[in-house]
């Protein structure tokens, strides 16, 4: 199982989310969300220059620094930096495959899909939300309560929990609601990549399957 986490705004706690999870495969986001790493956020290119955009030292990701560095220009994402420990960062080199994320001097931090070979852009899956989360799974067995990400902080408000609530059932919860997709025809086959996505803009939760929402509250 591989796991992706993006955020759109951190959480009011006073340690970040993910620093009881050392184990994870992989963390994308433009909030850091493991207080152990302090490297870049994410590799950016205007023209034929490419940098690597910070965090700042509330560990958000550095707009001030990205927009300054884009101007007037289109800014392009050329890839995201692993958090985690096995520093599995995602960099996409063709040009033609490097989804715009500033336009006209606008940030836009779009859902990001990642596949064996290239970096693409659905941008409904973070336009105007809160965070998304993205799973990308390939379970060999599904038991009931198997979850992909479960968090357990003082405020329960601000946990976050996505996976198999049974072998047909997955269920998202965020900010306080939970919603749930149950397979139509039958079990979830194991054994097969999927990718899923919830979102959150406080009011509106989504779920995602493979880019297609399957369900929604």
């Amino acid at each position: 199982m591989q796991l992706g986490i993006g955020l759109n705004n951190q959480l009011n706690s006073s340690y970040l989310p993910l620093d009881n999870y050392p184990e994870l495969e992989f963390v994308y986001s433009i909030v850091r969300l493991v207080s152990s790493y302090k490297g870049p956020c994410m590799r950016v290119r205007r023209d034929n220059t490419v940098v690597d955009i910070p965090y700042t030292n509330k560990n958000l990701i550095n707009l001030e620094s990205l927009i300054q560095f884009v101007g007037s220009s289109v800014g392009y994402l050329v890839g995201w930096y692993d958090q985690g420990r096995k520093a599995k960062h995602s960099f996409q080199n063709d040009p033609l495959l490097q989804p715009r994320i500033v336009i006209n001097g606008q940030f836009n931090p779009d859902g990001v899909v990642i596949s064996s070979n290239y970096l693409l852009v659905d941008s409904a899956w973070l336009a105007d939300h809160i965070s998304t989360l993205i799973i990308r799974e390939n379970a060999s067995s599904i038991n009931s309560s198997n979850w992909f990400l479960s968090t357990n902080v003082p405020t329960s408000s601000e946990n976050v929990n996505l996976g198999y609530a049974d072998s047909n059932t997955l269920s998202a919860t965020q900010f306080g609601t939970t919603i749930t997709y149950d397979n139509p025809s039958s079990n979830f086959p194991t054994n097969t990549t999927r990718v899923w996505a919830a979102t959150s803009n406080g009011n509106n939760k989504k779920l995602y399957l493979n880019g297609v929402v399957v369900s929604n509250n």
